[in-house]
C-alpha cells in the first residue's frame, strides 16, 4: 500500500530541510548579537551622530564643477590679495619716489607697473565676481556659509 522508499525519500528530505532552517535560523541569530552587541557598545552613540553628521553633510556637498568653482575663487581671492598688496606697494614706492624728487624715468617706470597690477587687479575682480555668481546660482546663502567654511574660504564674500 504504501511506498516504503517514498517515505523514507520524504522523510529525509523534511530532515534536510529542518537542519538547512535550523542553520539558517543559527546564522540570522548570530547576525542579530553582532547587531545588538554594536547598538549596546559604547562607540555606536559616537559612530551614529558621526553618521548623522555625515548624512546631514553629504546632500549638501557641492557637485564637481561646484568643487571646481570653489577651489577657482579660493585662488582668485588669494591672487586678489596679492595684488592688492602689490598696488600698496608700488603706490607707496611711487610717493617716495616723488617726495625724493627722483628721475622721471624711474616714476614713469612705476607708474606703469602701478598700472599693469591695476588692471589686472580689475581683470581678477571679475573673475571673482562671476563665479562668485556661478556659485550663488547653483546654492542659497545658508548652504555657501557651510561650504565656504569647508574651503576655508572668507564668508565676506557672500555680502551683497
Amino acid at each position: 500500500m504504501f511506498n516504503k522508499k517514498k517515505i523514507e525519500e520524504l522523510k529525509k528530505t523534511l530532515s534536510d530541510t529542518i537542519e538547512k532552517n535550523n542553520k539558517d535560523i543559527s546564522e540570522l541569530k548570530e547576525s542579530l548579537d553582532k547587531v545588538l552587541d554594536t547598538l549596546e557598545s559604547k562607540n555606536f552613540s559616537k559612530d551614529w551622530e558621526e553618521y548623522q553628521k555625515w548624512k546631514e553633510m553629504k546632500d549638501k556637498l557641492p557637485d564637481i564643477e561646484e568643487m571646481y568653482q570653489l577651489k577657482r575663487l579660493k585662488e582668485l581671492i588669494n591672487k586678489q590679495d596679492n595684488l592688492n598688496m602689490e598696488i600698496g606697494k608700488y603706490r607707496l614706492l611711487l610717493l617716495q619716489a616723488e617726495m625724493e624728487g627722483g628721475n622721471l624715468r624711474n616714476r614713469n617706470a612705476i607708474g606703469s607697473y602701478l598700472e599693469d597690477t591695476i588692471y589686472n587687479y580689475t581683470r581678477i575682480v571679475k573673475e571673482t565676481n562671476a563665479t562668485l555668481e556661478y556659485i550663488r546660482s547653483k546654492s542659497n546663502n545658508k548652504d555657501l556659509i557651510e561650504v565656504f567654511k569647508l574651503y576655508g574660504i572668507s564668508t565676506e564674500w557672500l555680502q551683497p
